[in-house]
């Protein structure tokens, strides 16, 4: 346990040089969201909320990874449909 404690603390001091013994920012970059995903979810987030926190992680997640984009967030959340599926519809 001591070992792989102290295999993380030096592994994240090297991802601030150059070498390869280090993380790379993107492993770091996760980790740290996750920490700060974490505690928000203890501190803040209780029966009457749990949903709408959900909706938000599962949004940043995919935001984040590139399936949805900024534009298909603003039209999810304003109602809007797309014209494919709207035509669809009407037709079928």
């Amino acid at each position: 346990m001591k070992k792989s404690i102290t295999d993380f603390i030096n592994g994240a001091l090297y991802s601030f040089t150059n070498d390869k013994k280090g993380f790379s920012a993107r492993k770091l970059t996760a980790f740290a969201l996750m920490l700060c995903v974490g505690y928000m979810h203890v501190r803040y987030v209780d029966k009457t909320n749990v949903i709408d926190a959900l909706l938000i992680d599962l949004s940043a997640i995919l935001l984040l990874l590139g399936i949805i984009t900024v534009q298909q967030l603003i039209e999810l959340k304003l109602g809007k449909r797309n014209e494919t599926q709207s035509n669809e519809s009407v037709s079928g």
